[in-house]
């Protein structure tokens, strides 16, 4: 529960992390603009009497390269007085926008750094959002502030797609939100960014290049503007490249139109409404042909997200691409990269050792590529992100210690993504099985952070890949030998990929398509995996353990035991065995037997599984969720046996191992909550009770996934309504459970194959029946 006396010491300010433009220029109509919408007002109603909505929103809308994003810093900059707080957020993909409101918690303190809150970027989202509808604040001497209400602007960078802003909207909250957008989408108030008239591109290349001209030549800047059609990011980028090559202008012009490619000799067009004319002659104007050092580093940043790119990524493994022309060390790197910024087609941060680059920019320099030079480009940029990426072994994988270093590079790979399907395939390569690998290993990671419907979008592309590189070998025997990718690796692949997506869908309770994943994996190691093999390789005991997962979403307790006993019998076997190997297969055990009603023998699993994990990892142990599994169930088991008190403290430990590990918005710390909510209604502490199973509700509702969940917390929160008078609520609780609670007794009878009789009024239903109807790993 947050703390009311608590909240950030305002003003606080979170501006992007690219430098200051000390060469802005004009744009006061614009900055005016958006000043009358944005400023805060004490008005209440509007001229024509309507009252007005919060938030306060503009949007600034204009082709790439016009200069929205540098408005927005200026407009920042100029009226920071006017609000309490302002947050710069990269809006091109919902995974910039999370991180953005991940730091915004951070900044405001809404969460501790460091923490699994933290890490949780839904519930930083969560937070964020809360805190903008209502923000609060204290004084630096720690005093609430008297102040009626905290002004906050919010700033979205880049839109592209206006529907991933609803998940990031403050609804109703008392602020402002500027947009930028090359896209001119129903705002409700916009303001289309125009080029620079002739006047005014003339004074901002004088500006740039620190000239003053004749009479003369002023004809020559003229005809230099016109011919850059009053785009500010291409002046600025010729007055970079007049300057640095000590010309002239009318000697630019001359120069420039010497050069000219035949697709540059296209002419600029002042009614930039054509997309492809306008990247055309934005082609033309960049003349990234002239560049002596830095065209294929260029080509690598193009493919890449454009957004805070580590140095690290660029520079960790340049010798071992195959990319003539890229830099090979630390001295040449410098060079290209010297010479990008020194012609404004990158900008960097020292400090962060971090480079930016223009979108336009990107689309630009890919745009000048054949299929040839895409290809080896694009496998570049896989070589590089793999050579970082902290791959995890096909085991046991839930650790959390590699989240921050995926999170860097995650959008990259996201980017590579979107880009392959433009990469033509070659006759002579298989480098595709290395994006395959990549893409399978951030998928599982997308799954670690609860965002499974975006992982299968990266399976599903590995799994193409991968079975169109299994189907030319079998088509040429000799395909692809002169590099080593084999049968045996794609079948490793496809292996894992069969394994994910069950794994997915056992978490999604998705219980035919984790059956016939599963059943997959587990027949593909069966086949493959011999005596001799299994004591190195743990897959087909993991592969037991999650076909019994899958069977016991069918609630066939039994044959769920017989796999997990079979997963624990072979990981026993292996070299390296110990006893933290076997410590899903046992939790899931001792769920078979509790649920078989053999309680003594669910504690006596669960103790040695639990007691060993703390052996290994102490009693405080953050390594991964798996503890807090047994936890769980030890509390569901002591409860049944009568063992109210013990089932209380068990609960308790793993609702505080679960917020520590996997946050508050994840369904395992849901269905916690939900059974600490069951021991408060039990000693009649009704309105802790509501709290904890509104916390959990508000976790099941990120998901369409998690309804029989949903529903049991909406039945038991009715009779902790019920319980403090409020008869009204607790009614229509109740509504809502029954709404759905046939629907899904029949789903659960299909998927079972049993037949339970759907109850035909709300007020005969009790806490079992909905408890029978949840995943058994929620129960």
């Amino acid at each position: 529960m947050e703390d009311p006396h608590t909240g950030p010491v305002l003003p606080v300010y979170m501006m992007p992390p690219t430098p200051l433009n000390k060469n802005f220029f004009g744009r006061e109509w614009a900055l005016n603009a958006i000043s009358a919408e944005l400023c805060p007002r004490t008005i209440t109603r509007l001229a024509d009497g309507k009252a007005v909505t919060y938030p306060l929103t503009f949007a600034i809308c204009a082709p790439g390269g016009m200069g929205k994003t540098q408005v927005a810093i200026q407009f920042a900059l100029t009226h920071h007085k006017d609000f309490d707080a302002i947050f710069w957020v990269n809006a091109d993909s919902v995974n910039e926008m999370a991180q953005g409101f991940q730091r915004i918690a951070l900044l405001l303190g809404l969460v501790p750094e460091g923490s699994a809150d933290a890490n949780d970027l839904l519930y930083t989202r969560e937070a964020v959002k809360r805190w903008l509808v209502n923000p609060r604040a204290r004084d630096s001497d720690g005093d609430r502030r008297s102040r009626k209400r905290v002004s906050w602007l919010l700033i979205y960078d880049g839109v592209q797609d206006p529907d991933i802003l609803n998940d990031y909207w403050p609804y109703d909250g008392p602020g402002s939100v500027l947009i930028t957008s090359r896209n001119p989408f129903s705002w409700t108030k916009s303001l289309p960014l125009k080029p620079f008239n002739s006047d005014e591109a003339i004074a901002f290349l004088l500006k740039l290049t620190g000239r003053e001209i004749s009479d003369v030549e002023r004809k020559s800047v003229g005809n230099v503007s016109a011919r850059l059609g009053g785009l500010p990011l291409a002046l600025t980028q010729m007055a970079s490249i007049m300057v640095t090559k000590q010309l002239s202008f009318s000697q630019f012009l001359d120069s420039y139109n010497e050069r000219e490619s035949q697709r540059e000799l296209l002419q600029f067009q002042t009614d930039l409404k054509g997309g492809s004319s306008y990247a055309h002659t934005v082609a033309s104007v960049w003349a990234f042909e002239n560049l002596s050092h830095g065209k294929k580093l260029l080509n690598v940043l193009s493919m890449i997200d454009p957004d805070c790119i580590p140095e690290r990524l660029l520079t960790t493994a340049m010798n071992a691409i195959d990319l003539p022309g890229y830099p090979t060390s630390i001295e040449e790197y410098q060079i290209a990269r010297g010479e990008l910024l020194a012609c404004s087609l990158v900008t960097g941060n020292k400090e962060e050792h971090k480079l930016f680059i223009h979108r336009l920019i990107q689309d630009v320099a890919r745009a000048r590529m054949g299929h040839a030079e895409f290809r080896q480009t694009f496998v570049a940029c896989v070589k590089l992100i793999t050579s970082i990426w902290p791959f995890e072994s096909f085991a046991w994988r839930h650790g959390i210690a590699r989240w921050p270093s995926c999170e860097e590079l995650f959008p990259h790979i996201t980017r590579l993504k979107d880009l392959f399907p433009a990469v033509l395939p070659s006759s002579g390569s298989s480098n595709n099985y290395h994006f395959a690998r990549l893409l399978t290993d951030a998928g599982w990671y997308l799954h670690e952070r609860g965002k499974s419907i975006d992982s299968n979008l990266f399976n599903n592309m590995a799994q193409s890949i991968c079975e169109s590189l299994k189907f030319r070998l079998y088509e040429q025997s000799g395909a692809f030998s002169d590099h080593g990718v084999t049968h045996a690796e794609l079948n490793y692949t496809l292996a894992e990929l069969y394994h994910n997506r069950g794994c997915i869908a056992s978490d999604a309770n998705d219980a035919v398509e984790a059956m016939k994943n599963l059943k997959s994996f587990h027949d593909m190691m069966q086949k493959e995996l011999d005596e001799k093999t299994q004591r190195t390789d743990m897959r087909l005991g993991l592969a037991c353990n999650e076909l019994g997962n899958a069977y016991m979403l069918k609630e066939d307790w039994v044959e769920g035991e017989r796999y997990f006993l079979r997963s624990i019998e072979l990981l026993e076997k292996l070299d390296d065995f110990e006893p933290i190997l076997i410590s899903l297969p046992l939790v899931n055990l001792g769920y078979a037997y509790w649920l078989q009603g053999r309680l003594d023998e669910a504690v006596a699993v669960l103790v040695h599984g639990a007691s060993a994990r703390e052996e290994k990892y102490g009693d405080n142990d953050r390594i991964s969720f798996i503890s807090g599994r047994f936890y769980h169930a030890l509390g569901n088991v002591t409860y049944d046996q009568g063992s109210m008190e013990d089932s209380l403290g068990y609960h308790r430990k793993a609702l505080i191992h679960y917020k520590s590990t996997l946050g508050n918005i994840h369904h395992r710390t849901a269905a916690v909550f939900v059974k600490v909510a069951e021991h408060n209604i039990r000693i009649h502490q009704y309105e802790m009770a509501v709290a904890l199973l509104d916390q959990a509700l508000r976790a099941y509702s990120m998901s369409n996934n998690y309804v029989p969940e949903k529903a049991r917390a909406s039945f038991k929160k009715s009779h902790a309504l019920r319980s403090l008078r409020m008869i009204d609520e607790a009614d229509k609780e109740i509504r809502m459970c029954f709404r759905v609670y046939a629907g899904l007794v029949a789903e659960k009878n299909v998927l079972t194959g049993k037949k339970t009789i759907s109850k035909t009024r709300a007020e005969d239903l009790i806490d079992k029946d909905f408890d029978d109807l949840v995943a058994f790993w929620s129960k």
